[in-house]
């Protein structure tokens, strides 16, 4: 075999063999890292029943190859409006604050999915829930690392969820059932 087919059959296998990364690797590529949140959509449907949410912008996320850490420490509201057959309801803004830090299964590069580990939630992050209308009052506050290993979902911490990722901007996705009701989430991150 002449030496420039050689070096050119000798280029394509280093070729192949950087393009052929293990999922982790490959995952590295895109979805890990540090993000900031900037768009949150949140629907919840039910016999003659929804509720829409929105906001949380500011909520810091760290992708690792097994964990995920939340930070709630710098987010806007989440905001949330009930419709009873389709009139208004409710309006109610969540308050979420502190840390969350949960193990978890990240698989692909630039799509992909994220399995959270909720038993092995931790973190001091809480949540606090007050009604807006039709009258003022505080509703619940609770303690989202307790809630996720008790088994009680959190809308902006789906346990599963899709992912795309173009490189600057991280889009997930999730849908699940919970107690008769349908829950979709959509959140959308930038690298911070």
């Amino acid at each position: 075999m002449p030496v420039v087919s050689r070096a050119v059959l000798a280029g394509a296998l280093v070729s192949t063999s950087i393009v052929a990364a293990s999922p982790a690797e490959a995952a590295k590529a895109c979805v890990l890292g540090k993000w900031k949140s900037t768009s949150y959509t949140m629907l919840i449907q039910g016999v003659g029943a929804e509720t829409h949410g929105s906001g949380l912008k500011g909520v810091r996320l760290t992708v690792g190859r097994t964990s995920l850490a939340y930070d709630f420490r710098k987010a806007a509201k989440e905001e949330l409006i009930g419709y009873d057959l389709g009139d208004p309801s409710f309006r109610s803004q969540v308050k979420y604050a502190g840390k969350l830090n949960v193990k978890a299964t990240v698989r692909g590069s630039k799509k992909g999915s994220v399995v959270l580990k909720p038993k092995t939630a931790t973190g001091g992050a809480t949540g606090a829930n007050t009604q807006m209308w039709p009258e003022h009052q505080k509703l619940s506050k609770w303690k989202l690392a307790k809630n996720l290993r008790a088994g009680t979902p959190e809308s902006f911490v789906p346990v599963k969820s899709s992912f795309s990722c173009s490189g600057k901007t991280l889009k997930f996705f999730s849908s699940y059932k919970h107690r008769g009701y349908t829950v979709s989430v959509g959140r959308v991150f930038t690298r911070a």
